[in-house]
């Protein structure tokens, strides 16, 4: 009896020993937004996500392009809208219909997907 109670307190002593010398890990979870005919998928890493607390129109989010289920490109993108634009780090990405052909849009419909997920989900920072 004595040995079997001296086992499980040593047994204890290991877990709790290895739960406090274990590094304490968080992950983000990455959530797919966007994918093309080729097969390239377009993934939003959730912890890079934020929205600005004094703008209802600006958010910023690391975008990552995977080919072949391997991570090619990681992008940090920053957005804002106005007067019928949307703009992804200086570049104009949609324009409204009363807009158009006004200003260079560039078709980027994965940087679309990347907005409005970001305008959705993304915590206020």
């Amino acid at each position: 009896m004595k040995r079997l109670s001296m086992l499980l307190v040593c047994a204890a002593a290991i877990v709790s020993l290895w739960q406090f010398a274990a590094p304490q890990t968080a992950s983000a979870e990455d959530y797919w937004i966007y994918g093309t005919e080729d097969g390239t998928s377009y993934w939003v890493d959730s912890d890079s996500a934020w929205k600005n607390p004094r703008s209802e129109t600006v958010c910023c989010g690391l975008l990552k392009t995977v080919v072949n289920q391997q991570c090619v490109n990681r992008t940090r993108w920053s957005f804002g809208a106005d007067e019928g634009y949307i703009w992804a780090n200086g570049f104009a990405i949609y324009a409204g219909e009363q807009h158009a052909g006004n200003e260079p849009i560039h078709h980027r419909p994965e940087l679309l997907a990347l907005y409005h997920w970001l305008m959705q989900n993304a915590p206020t920072k």
